[in-house]
């Protein structure tokens, strides 16, 4: 078990990338309506995001080996800061198009990294629940950034430099502190077999959670501005499903440490169906409610589903695994 101190450094790193990319999800979509974008644009410019971190997840392993933890995860949050300057240069589809296939290969593989490092440094008994406080760090990050939209606005460069420091900012607790590298992974390379074979009920678990949370925090926020929500009430929006998320995170990662993983899964997904139902007929009024109870039951899917196969999983498969899930969850999305 690596020590406490350790892993709040490790999830400090982590809240900030996840709150600075769940800022530029966001940014994109209400910059790439105010450039012009229609839906079927800025959907495309979702599934270009998730097609980088499909390419992450087979050549993460690979570039973990010789450079270990520390340096990718400095790398990739740098390019990352790098895909955000491009896009407030330019309001070329095709530049913008680029720049999210840049940050979602970055941000994949700083998701592996950091997702393989905990999982290495926890026994089955905590596994949910460590993985549930490092969710909750990261949603309250991802919520607290969604309110520099009304801030600094969702056009012009400013929102853009902030989303950088974020990006930059990151790279501090981890490489000014005395962390050393988890130990590199043994083997790179992964099956849909071999994923499946370790666990099928997280697989489909991913596969459904891609397909449903990638949709909408894509389109999600296009969806808040036609029900007539303006810019603070986009941001309560996504900000409602992140907080609700995050409420929701620990209870049921405790649940699942108790009993049957199994369980927990199935109560969340129930609750998140019937969230979506209600979405389906909302207005303006009630689609924030919406969204808190869509989010407090969908995004504790993606954890719980992980932390089930990693209780099949030896240390030596870690890397593996986060990658395979990795895959899964990025071309479902896309």
């Amino acid at each position: 078990m690596t020590g406490i101190p350790a892993l709040i450094l490790i999830i400090v790193s982590a809240a900030l990338t996840i709150g600075a990319n769940g800022l530029a999800i966001t940014l994109t979509a209400v910059g790439g309506s105010a450039a012009g974008y229609d839906a079927t644009l800025i959907g495309l410019l979702g599934a270009a995001y998730y097609m980088g971190q499909l390419a992450a997840a087979l050549a993460t392993p690979s570039i973990l080996r010789p450079a270990g933890h520390i340096r990718v995860f400095a790398g990739l949050a740098s390019a990352a800061a790098i895909s955000l300057a491009f896009m407030a240069l330019s309001q070329s589809v095709w530049v913008w198009f680029a720049a999210r296939l840049l940050c979602g290969f970055a941000f994949g593989g700083i998701a592996m990294t950091i997702e393989s490092w905990m999982m290495g440094a926890a026994d089955k008994a905590h596994r949910g629940r460590l993985m549930s406080i490092y969710k909750i760090a990261d949603l309250g990050s991802v919520t607290g950034v969604q309110f520099l939209l009304p801030l600094f606005g969702t056009t012009g460069s400013a929102i853009f430099i902030v989303n950088m420091m974020l990006f930059c900012t990151s790279l501090i607790p981890l490489t000014l502190s005395k962390l050393t590298n988890p130990a590199p992974p043994e083997r790179a390379s992964f099956s849909a077999t071999w994923l499946w074979a370790m666990s099928p009920v997280a697989f489909a678990g991913v596969a459904v959670v891609a397909a449903v949370n990638g949709a909408f925090r894509t389109v999600g926020p296009i969806y808040a501005e036609q029900v007539g929500l303006e810019a603070a009430g986009i941001a309560t929006f996504i900000a409602a499903s992140v907080v609700a998320g995050a409420l929701f995170q620990y209870p049921l990662g405790w649940y699942s440490d108790r009993g049957e993983r199994r369980h927990s899964l199935i109560f969340a997904t129930g609750g998140a169906c019937l969230a979506s139902i209600a979405l389906s007929f909302s207005g303006p009024e009630l689609a924030i409610i919406g969204a808190f109870f869509f989010g407090g039951f969908a995004l504790p899917l993606y954890p719980l589903s992980v932390a089930h196969a990693y209780d099949f999983a030896e240390p030596e498969d870690f890397v593996r695994l986060s990658a395979g899930f990795l895959l899964v969850y990025s071309a479902v999305a896309a």
